[in-house]
């Protein structure tokens, strides 16, 4: 559920590894 993916979102945020998927994206 969307619930789960925040939870991920969340943690992933967390770790620092967003921001590192974003950079990648871009």
């Amino acid at each position: 559920t969307d619930q789960r993916l925040q939870e991920i979102a969340a943690r992933l945020m967390r770790m620092g590894v967003l921001p590192r998927i974003r950079y990648i994206m871009e």
